[in-house]
Order: structure tokens, then sequence, then C-alpha cells
């Protein structure tokens, strides 16, 4: 009985021993995983700030890149002949309105009608091509590294062409007498010679002309490239500028003196080259100085082009492009909920960490885990 009660003693000493043993390593694994527990909500709770701001970059790439996809214009033949056909449609109508204007005499109707039909056209169909109804200002754009050279030659011919069918209806809605000068007809002012700019020499040079076009045609297609191209379309007023700076570059290319004018502040190959065609048989003098009309604008679109090169290769950038890239940013910020000084609170810390920093990834004492042993909870 006695052996029997030490081996029994021995047991119960033996079973006893191997539960405290077992609650060691329970109190152990509890305490571990209280350690788990705490690594993880501590991570959680620095790297919400990191994650949202991952998230914020990552949604600003995807919205770039589809950005970048639907400003890729002319991408399939489907896009290009809508391009071309709204080239088509706006130069025509742009003639046809400029050139019944020719009839009002006066130098702000003029000048108004061509402007605000240009604003017009490009906040319609111009968002199919572009908006340029202008072959100088399609090649200023090509210079610019912003249209490849095939779309830009088929631009300009659609243009061209535009002009050659606005002009011709033009002369379809009016008569002989209004539309084209008669030689019989001692009034001249009763025609508006086609809605055709010429040259008049006893207001100005050949060269004094050609220098004209080229200074006009300059600032037109530097408003395009500056407020519409840089902007990336961002600028909702950029038609309303362009077309301001169209109507008054022609009221400074009108010079109203005895019913002449210097160029006419033409600006625009198939403005010109239409309604030349169109009144050539009635006034075969058209053609003198007509050349002025294309080296003119031709070389002002080109030195656009150039110079918008020559002023993105030294760094700048539109403040317009800048603020709505910041814009946009906040507005992120805004969806995220993330503060937009860039700073967050950190409770734990009492102090500010600059989320999305690399004090957020290189700071390892914010995932540095209490080694003290805790005591178990009775």
């Amino acid at each position: 009985m006695e052996g029997q009660s030490l081996l029994g003693g021995g047991k119960s000493s033996i079973t006893n021993h191997q539960e405290e043993s077992g609650n060691m390593k329970f109190f152990q694994n509890a305490d571990a995983w209280s350690k788990i527990k705490d690594l993880k909500d501590t991570s959680s709770q620095y790297m919400k700030p990191v994650i949202s701001e991952m998230r914020k970059h990552g949604e600003k790439a995807m919205k770039q890149m589809k950005e970048d996809i639907e400003a890729t214009p002319l991408n399939s033949w489907r896009q290009i002949g809508m391009a071309c056909l709204a080239e088509f449609l706006g130069v025509l109508f742009f003639v046809y309105i400029g050139s019944m204007s020719v009839g009002t005499g006066s130098a702000t109707a003029i000048a108004l009608a061509h402007g605000l039909t240009i604003t017009a056209l490009i906040m319609t169909i111009g968002q199919l091509s572009g908006g340029h109804f202008n072959p100088s200002i399609t090649l200023g754009v090509m210079v610019a590294g912003q249209l490849k050279v095939g779309i830009a030659l088929v631009y300009c011919f659609v243009q061209l062409f535009g002009g050659l069918v606005g002009a011709g209806l033009v002369q379809a809605s009016l008569t002989n007498r209004s539309f084209a000068e008669d030689p019989n007809e001692e009034d001249a002012k009763v025609d508006i010679n086609g809605g055709a700019p010429q040259l008049d020499p006893r207001v100005t040079t050949p060269g004094g002309g050609f220098f004209i076009e080229v200074v006009l045609t300059l600032v037109v297609v530097m408003s395009v490239l500056m407020t519409a191209i840089e902007s990336r379309g961002r600028n909702k007023a950029a038609p309303v500028i362009i077309g301001t700076t169209i109507a008054v570059c022609i009221m400074a290319g009108l010079f109203f003196f005895d019913s002449s004018f210097s160029t006419g502040g033409c600006m625009n190959t198939a403005r010109a080259f239409g309604p030349a065609v169109a009144v050539s048989s009635s006034n075969p003098d058209i053609w003198t100085y007509h050349w002025i009309y294309w080296l003119g604008p031709i070389t002002g679109g080109l030195l656009a082009g150039i110079l918008y090169r020559l002023l993105k290769r030294s760094g700048w950038s539109a403040p317009i492009e800048k603020r709505s890239i910041e814009l946009e940013e906040k507005n992120a910020d805004d969806e995220l909920g993330l503060d937009h000084s860039g700073y967050q609170t950190i409770p734990d810390r009492g102090g500010l960490m600059k989320t999305g920093s690399k004090d957020v990834m290189e700071d390892s004492s914010i995932f540095e885990i209490d080694e003290t042993p805790k005591k178990p909870a009775k």
C-alpha cells in the first residue's frame, strides 16, 4: 500500500509537473499571440497611410493611362475619317461665314464674325479633330511634335478642299454683282470680291504684307499651342482665347482707308485659297499677291512650332498645367480622406509623420515589439 501510495504520489507529482509545464506553454503561446496581435495592430496602423498613398498613386497612374489613350488621336481609320470630316466642315463653315461677313464693310463686324465662328467650331466639332481649321495651325502643331507628319498633310488637304467648297457656297448664295466685282459697275462697294483677301499696294508693299501675315499667324498659332496643346485640353477657356486672338489679329490686319486694307489679316491659307479660286474668273488680279497668303501663314505657323519646342526644351511648362495637376492631386486626397498637408497624426508616437514618405518604410522603430514578458491575465 505504501508502495502504491508512493507510486501514486509519484504519478501525481509527474502529472502536476506536466500540467504546470502545459500552463507555462499556454501562457507563453498566449504572450506570443498577444505580441503578434500587437504587431498586426501596429503594422496596420502605420501601414494604412502608406497603403492609401500607394492607392492614390495607383489610381492616378491608371487615370493618366486612360487619358493618354483617349488623348492619342487618330489610332484607327475611323478616327482619321471623323477627324478629317470635322476639319473639312469646320473650314467650310468658317470660310462661308467669314466671306459673307465681308459684305458688312465693318472691320469690327468682320473680325468678330471670324473669331466667334472659330470659338463655336472648336467647342463643337473641334473635339473630333483638335479644332485646327487652319493649315498654319496644323503645321505648327506638327512641328511642335504633337501631330504626325502624314496626318498633318491629310489635314491640310481637307482644309484646302473645305475652303473651296465654302467659297463655292458663298458664290451660290449671292448674285454675281454682290459676289464679284463687275467691270462695268462704278460702285466698287457693292461686291465682296468673293470674300478673298487681297493686298492693296497703296497700303503696304508685298514684303510688308508678307511680314504682317507672318507675325499675325505666329501670334495665333502660339495662342493655340499655349492654351489648347500645352494644357492638354484642361484649359476650358482655350476656345474663347483662340477666337479672341483671331479677332484681334484680323482687326490689326484690316486697315480700312478709302475701302482698302493691308492684307486683311488672313492668317489662314485655306481661308484665302478657296475664295480666290471662286472669284478668279471675275478678278484675275487676285493671283498677283496671292503668294503672300501661302508663304506668310505657313512661315508663321512653322516659327510658332519651333518656338514652342524651344520653350519646352528649356523646361518651361504652362502654369495652367501645374495648377490642374495640383487640383487633381487635391481631389484625389479628398476622395481617399488624406490630409492635404501631407501629414497625419500618429497617436502612439505623439508626433507627426509624413505619410507615403520613406520615413514610414525606413523607420523600423515603429515595427519594434516590446520583448518584456507580460504577466498572464488572471
